[in-house]
């Protein structure tokens, strides 16, 4: 006979067949839905690991404490796993969390609106979060496909960890106004972004990209936009239906043109396209009419467009060697000024 295997609450649990011990406990822990780790099977007080295959006798199954619980009880204000779960409302894991994954139970967390892990081995997420994630310099390489569901997300931040891609219904996060994916190792980014009408601010340094999607250009929302030091040749067509940018940070790439649209980003009043292959600015350039910040060091820039004379800079930065002649005089002032500014 094999031995019957019983819950401390009980309730008996069939095996249908006679297996070894361990064998059992895989299988009790998939029925489970529970780590192996988290069952202890004992036969008279003694370990049932001991039994012989076909012994018979009960076993009693004890479910240990999730020790994910406890730990994480332990980076709280709170006593226990549960207190916390019913009152936290900000979750700050700093240097502290070596697991590679949260509580079972996490989704227990309510009142959870920000959820912050920075250095940590969270490789990953669950799928009930807060408002706010903010992701620093974790091992997570992908995000599970349940993020599309979190519609109450508003800021999403994932810096300086191996993030590959973003989930391909990214878009779905209809509530998100901030999305900062700084220091990854992203190399395209999903079309289903141009459907985040919410969003504001669009921040995606420093990793592998070598085109922004099409669909960018339906973020009519967006007010700041930086993906510098990428791999970005050119920027999409229609970039000028982002009317409501007013910082525009596109340093440190590869870009050779603008749009010819460029100049309908008439909000725009701080521009950086230093360090690129530019040769020409569009003609178009001088409708930025709130233009007040711009650098442009660093291309291979000789001739400005004329249009340019119609813009009333604040700042700056452009190699004026290089130039055969200036748009205006306010330009070679302005451009001379700063020069005698920072050598002293």
């Amino acid at each position: 006979m094999a031995p019957t295997f019983r819950l401390i609450s009980g309730e008996l649990l069939a095996i249908e067949q006679a297996l070894a011990v361990a064998d059992v406990r895989e299988e009790l822990a998939e029925r489970l839905s529970l780590d192996v780790c988290r069952l202890q099977l004992l036969c008279d007080g003694k370990d049932a690991d001991l039994l012989a295959q076909g012994s018979d006798g009960e076993v009693q199954v004890y479910v240990l404490p999730d020790p994910l619980k406890a730990s994480l009880a332990e980076q709280t204000d709170f006593s226990t796993f549960e207190e916390a779960s019913e009152k936290c409302s900000v979750l700050q894991l700093h240097d502290a969390w070596p697991h590679e994954t949260l509580p079972e139970d996490f989704a227990a967390f309510t009142k959870l609106e920000e959820l912050v892990v920075m250095r940590s081995s969270l490789s990953q997420l669950p799928e009930t979060l807060g408002s706010w994630l903010v992701l620093c310099k974790t091992k997570l390489a992908h995000l599970p496909s349940s993020l599309a569901c979190l519609g109450s997300l508003r800021q999403l931040h994932i810096e300086s960890s191996l993030l590959e891609r973003l989930p391909s219904d990214v878009g779905s996060l209809a509530s998100l106004v901030e999305l900062r994916l700084l220091h990854n190792a992203l190399k395209a980014l999903p079309e289903s972004l141009g459907q985040l009408k919410s969003l504001k601010v669009l921040l995606v340094c420093r990793n592998q990209l070598t085109a922004l999607p099409r669909s960018i250009t339906e973020l009519t929302s967006l007010t700041r936009l930086s993906a510098t030091q990428n791999r970005l040749t050119q920027l999409p067509d229609k970039f000028g239906r982002l009317v409501s940018l007013t910082e525009l940070y596109l340093s440190n790439n590869s870009l050779v043109s603008l749009p010819d649209d460029f100049g309908q980003l008439k909000c725009l009043q701080r521009l950086s396209l230093d360090h690129n292959q530019l040769r020409l600015l569009p003609e178009s350039f001088g409708e930025l009419s709130g233009l007040h910040t711009l650098n442009i060091e660093r291309n291979h820039i000789s001739v400005l467009p004329d249009s340019c004379s119609n813009l009333f800079l604040t700042e700056l930065y452009i190699d004026g060697e290089k130039l055969q002649y200036w748009p205006s005089q306010h330009w070679a002032d302005l451009h001379f000024d700063l020069e005698l500014l920072g050598a002293t």
